[in-house]
C-alpha cells in the first residue's frame, strides 16, 4: 500500500476500498450534530437529564459542589439520576433520551463551508442532498453507531436499522445500521447508565464481539468521534484479538485501513493537508471542516476509481478471450483477483463459465467429443495454475471439477486429453490441489480425487 501523508492520498485509498466494497462507517454524535445543530452531545444530554424536573442545575452544582462529581463518568451520573428519581427513574431517563434524540436531519444546518463556499453549494443543492448523493456513490457496506437517533438512516440508500440485541448481517443492496447503544425506536435497549455500559462493554457481549470482528475484516471510516473517545479506543483495541499477525498475512492486513475524521473549524480542507498516523492504534487521522465537502470529495474519487476498474475489467476479459490461443496462463496475466470487488469477480467468473459452456456446446465434425475434451482440458489447465482462481465463483470451480472427473472416468476414450492433464498437473499450486481434493471428495468425483492424490503422493 502506498504511503499516505496527504488528504488527497487518503481519499484515494478510501475510495479504492469503497469501490471494492470493503468500507464501513463508524458514526458518533458529532456526525448527527453536523447534520442538525439542534442535536446535543452526550454531555448536554446528561445535563438535560440532571436538570429534569427543574429542582437542580448541572452547571451550578458542579461549581458549588465539585467533590460530588470528582471521578464520576457521565454514565455514573446518569445512574445516580435514575436512583434519585425513584422507581420510575429508568422510564423517565429513557423518555427524555427519546425526546431529545427523535430528531431529523435538517437542510438548514451550517457546516462552515469554505472552498469557495463549497463550489457555491454544488449548483445550489442542499447540504443533506450532497451527503445523500455522496453516500449513494460511496455505498458503505455497513454502519455501526453509538447514536440513539436515526439521522444516518435518513441519508443512506436502503438502510436497515438494527438494535443491539438483533443479529447484524450484511445483505446485497442493504446497508445495515447497527445501533450498539440502542435507538429511539427501541427505547428498552438504550445504553446510557453505568449499569447499561457495564453490560454492553463485556468482552463476550454480542455487540462487542461483532464490532471487533468487523473492524478486523474491513476498512473503516470513523465520523463524529475524537481519537480519545472510549468507544473508538475500545473497539480498535478489541479488534486486535481477531487480527492475524503472521508474516504471510501482513500484506492482507495492510490492505485494510482505519481513518478517523477529526473536526477542526479552522482547517481549510485542502488536498495537501497533513494526515497523522497513530502506530499504536493503527489509525489515520485527518482534520476536516465540512462533512458534505469531505464526503463529496470521496464520492468523486470513488467514481474515478470505478471507471478505472471498469476499464481494467474490459482489459482482463480481453486477455482471457485471447488466452486459449496463446501460451499465456491465468497467473501470467498478473491479475490479483482477491483485490477486486465482488461485482468484478462475478463478471469474470460468469465470463469464464460462459466460455467453458461455449467450448462444450461447440459442434465439431467427426470426433467431436474428443476435440471437445482436448480443448477444455488445455484451457482449464491455464486457469488452475493460479492460486487466485479460488477467489472466483465456486460454480466455476465445480464446473471444471465435474467435467475433469468425466474425462478421467472415460480415460480410454480421451487419451490425448488425459495425457495433457497428467503432464500439466505439476503447474497447479498446492492450495488449489487441496481445494480440488476437498471438493471432489465431497461431490463423489472419485476418478479426479484418486488422480490428484496419486500425483500428490508420487509427484508424477
Amino acid at each position: 500500500m502506498a504511503v499516505i501523508s496527504t488528504r488527497k492520498q487518503l481519499i484515494h485509498e478510501l475510495a479504492v476500498r469503497a469501490a471494492n466494497e470493503n468500507l464501513g462507517l463508524f458514526v458518533g454524535t458529532g456526525f448527527s450534530m453536523s447534520m442538525n445543530n439542534k442535536m446535543c452531545n452526550f454531555k448536554e444530554l446528561v445535563e438535560t437529564l440532571y436538570n429534569c424536573g427543574g429542582s437542580r442545575n448541572f452547571e451550578n452544582d458542579i461549581k458549588n459542589n465539585p467533590k460530588k462529581f470528582i471521578g464520576k463518568s457521565f454514565p455514573q451520573v446518569v445512574e445516580s439520576i435514575e436512583q434519585d428519581l425513584g422507581k420510575n427513574g429508568r422510564t423517565t431517563v429513557v423518555n427524555v433520551v427519546v425526546g431529545k434524540c427523535s430528531i431529523n436531519a435538517d437542510d438548514k444546518w451550517n457546516d462552515n463551508s469554505d472552498k469557495k463556499e463549497f463550489e457555491r453549494r454544488k449548483s445550489q443543492k442542499s447540504n443533506l442532498s450532497l451527503v445523500k448523493d455522496a453516500f449513494a456513490i460511496i455505498k458503505p457496506q455497513w454502519a455501526i453507531t453509538t447514536n440513539y437517533d436515526l439521522i444516518l438512516e435518513q441519508l443512506l440508500e436502503n438502510p436497515e436499522t438494527i438494535g443491539p440485541k438483533s443479529p447484524f448481517s450484511i445483505h446485497k443492496g442493504i446497508v445495515p445500521v447497527f445501533h450498539m447503544h440502542g435507538h429511539v425506536k427501541d427505547p428498552e435497549n438504550i445504553v446510557i447508565s453505568e449499569k447499561d455500559y457495564a453490560q454492553a462493554m463485556k468482552i463476550n457481549d454480542y455487540r462487542q464481539l461483532k464490532l471487533s470482528m468487523i473492524l478486523a475484516e474491513s476498512s473503516v471510516l470513523f465520523i463524529g468521534y475524537s481519537l480519545g473517545d472510549i468507544n473508538v479506543r475500545t473497539a480498535i483495541e478489541q479488534s486486535k484479538t481477531f487480527c492475524v499477525n503472521s508474516d504471510n498475512d501482513l500484506k492482507e492486513q495492510n490492505d485494510k485501513i482505519m481513518v478517523l475524521l477529526d473536526f477542526d473549524g479552522n482547517t481549510k480542507d485542502l488536498d495537501e493537508d497533513d494526515v497523522q498516523f497513530d502506530e499504536k492504534m493503527n489509525i489515520y487521522t485527518l482534520k476536516y471542516r465540512s462533512v458534505p465537502f469531505f464526503l463529496s470529495q470521496l464520492a468523486e474519487e470513488v467514481s474515478r476509481v470505478k471507471d478505472s476498474m471498469k476499464s481494467e475489467l474490459e482489459s482482463i476479459l480481453h486477455k482471457i478471450d485471447e488466452m486459449e490461443n496463446s501460451d499465456v496462463r491465468l497467473k501470467d496475466l498478473n491479475i490479483e483477483l482477491k483485490k477486486l470487488s465482488s461485482d468484478v469477480l462475478y463478471v469474470i467468473s460468469k465470463n469464464l463459465i460462459d466460455y467453458l459452456e461455449n467450448i462444450w456446446n461447440q459442434k465439431y465434425l467427426g470426433n467431436g467429443e474428443i476435440l471437445k475434451y482436448e480443448r477444455f482440458v488445455r484451457f482449464v489447465s491455464k486457469l488452475l495454475c493460479c492460486n487466485d482462481i479460488l477467489f472466483l465463483n465456486p460454480l466455476l470451480f465445480y464446473n471444471i471439477l465435474g467435467r475433469l472427473d468425466k474425462m478421467l472416468k472415460r480415460s480410454n476414450d480421451f487419451k490425448e486429453a488425459v495425457m495433457f492433464w497428467n503432464s500439466h498437473r505439476k503447474d497447479i499450486p498446492q492450495s488449489v490441489m487441496q481445494e480440488m481434493i476437498k471438493n471432489s471428495a465431497a461431490n463423489e468425483y472419485y476418478n479426479l480425487t484418486q488422480n490428484i492424490k496419486y500425483f500428490m503422493e508420487k509427484g508424477k
